[in-house]
């Protein structure tokens, strides 16, 4: 279906539409990046995990976010990204994406986003964050949304015994919903 649309010059809600489909190809998607420069397209482009990587690369500038949430931003971006001496405001933003990008699960690049982000609890809300991670946080004082550590794949007994000590009850329940209740 998306070849004949694509034969038949698609109008710009065709390409919106293809451009986020999980049901188009690379090549099918390629076609729609050579056909469209519509903020649109070119913003589901971005969002699309199918998106090949050349193509994420060059709609990082004018869609950081869109591409820093696609759980297949690649890796020459996150490396570009984490090894930064200092992040933008823009990119501060967009970092709150990438940080809750399950993509983002190289210790390293999540440990050197905490330490430049100035919203690094948006961590707390990846399913990959590494245990030190979680530890170089709470010990930094960042706690907020810290409850939702308690669903990752991650998190340990001894994790749970910090949240415990906690003041604030939502944390302490994240732990009672946990599996070392």
């Amino acid at each position: 279906v998306i070849d004949t649309l694509l034969a038949n010059k698609p109008n710009k809600w065709m390409l919106i539409a293809i451009a986020g489909s999980n049901k188009a190809n690379e090549g099918q998607l390629e076609i729609v990046f050579k056909r469209s420069k519509s903020y649109e397209v070119l913003s589901n482009l971005a969002g699309n995990p199918k998106t090949p990587a050349h193509i994420l690369e060059a709609l990082f500038k004018d869609h950081k976010d869109e591409v820093c949430e696609n759980t297949k931003i690649p890796r020459k971006l996150v490396s570009k990204i984490t090894q930064a001496k200092k992040l933008s405001k823009k990119i501060q933003e967009s970092c709150c994406f990438l940080a809750r990008n399950p993509a983002l699960s190289d210790k390293k690049d999540q440990l050197m986003l905490a330490k430049m982000m100035s919203n690094p609890e948006n961590l707390f809300l990846n399913p990959n964050l590494h245990g030190e991670v979680f530890e170089y946080l709470w010990i930094s004082g960042v706690t907020e949304w810290a409850g939702h550590f308690a669903d990752s794949k991650n998190f340990r007994k001894k994790h749970a015994m910090m949240m415990l000590a906690s003041d604030d009850m939502m944390i302490r329940a994240a732990v009672v919903g946990s599996r070392y209740a």
